[in-house]
């Protein structure tokens, strides 16, 4: 993607609260993993509370949890967009049709070619991520007028309930609740959340959270080494960086990081001078003689 491109993009910009939500939730679907170590750190002490989770239960592995993160982002992010449900259901409309149907070639030329009926277009579609997505944000929106149109708090009861886990996939869904389906299926309870297999494996669940967090800190050292990994402590703790350190470099681009001679990890990075050119003029040879 062209920077051009990207700069002409509308991107919107969540509050704090709001931020840290999507923040949290995309981090847990894209940073599973203990060479992740130095940027959880970074993440926990922005967002204290996720130390009170064990952290391999934080990272989203597994079908059903990587699917529930998802769908409540693209919820999120279809609020933030300011949509309506009938502007939700257009931009995923046909994606409700049954899987018999939008296999079927004949039938799927009269689906619209640019639409996302493709995805998950095998399963049932009770089953799949867009129908899901529908489900998540009319439930999201009926939380933001329970709290009288406030989109943060309506943001933070959702991912509030469960006792604090959050939306959580339907036990049962019934398409026809939701305006969606078109066989006798759809008037029908369907199964879901027991058809994507538990939320976490036996392993996520093995440590507490003090014992994953202490862990967490001692791949984060491993990985840094003794050096690097005060630098981020220190980084952390939002202590001024020791003189000939620019910052570790660790969750995001600490102070000077573009200088010359910059902290990564404990290494030592030189950084060379301006890009040199790539055609030869008068004035600037390509080569020295």
């Amino acid at each position: 993607m062209n920077k051009h491109i990207l700069a002409e993009i509308s991107v919107p910009m969540p509050e704090d609260t709001i931020g840290e939500i999507v923040g949290t939730y995309g981090g847990r679907l894209m940073l599973p993993g203990n060479w992740m170590a130095p940027t959880w750190l970074s993440l926990a002490s922005g967002v204290p509370y996720l130390t009170q989770n064990s952290l391999l239960k934080l990272w989203a592995v597994t079908a059903h949890e990587r699917l529930r993160l998802s769908v409540a982002l693209d919820a999120f992010f279809a609020v933030l967009y300011q949509l309506t449900i009938d502007e939700y259901h257009y931009l995923l409309r046909e994606c409700d049709y049954p899987s018999e149907a939008v296999t079927n070639r004949a039938f799927a030329t009269r689906l619209d070619n640019r639409g996302f009926w493709r995805v998950d277009k095998d399963k049932h579609p009770e089953h799949r991520h867009t129908v899901l997505a529908l489900v998540a944000f009319h439930d999201l929106q009926k939380e933001i007028a329970a709290c009288g149109g406030d989109v943060e708090k309506g943001i933070e009861a959702f991912c509030s309930q469960n006792d604090g886990e959050g939306w959580m996939l339907p036990e049962t869904l019934r398409l026809a609740d939701y305006g969606l389906g078109h066989d006798e299926r759809a008037r029908e309870h369907q199964p879901v959340r027991e058809c994507f297999g538990p939320r976490f494996y036996d392993w996520q669940l093995a440590q507490t959270p003090e014992e994953s967090w202490r862990e967490c800190h001692l791949h984060a050292r491993n990985l840094l080494g003794e050096e690097g990994y005060q630098n981020l402590l220190d980084e952390l703790e939002g202590k001024e960086p020791v003189a000939g350190d620019r910052g570790s470099g660790v969750g995001g681009r600490g102070p000077g990081a573009g200088g010359r001679g910059s902290v990564a990890g404990g290494r030592k990075v030189e950084r060379k001078g301006r890009q040199q050119k790539l055609f030869e003029t008068e004035d600037q040879p390509l080569f020295d003689d």
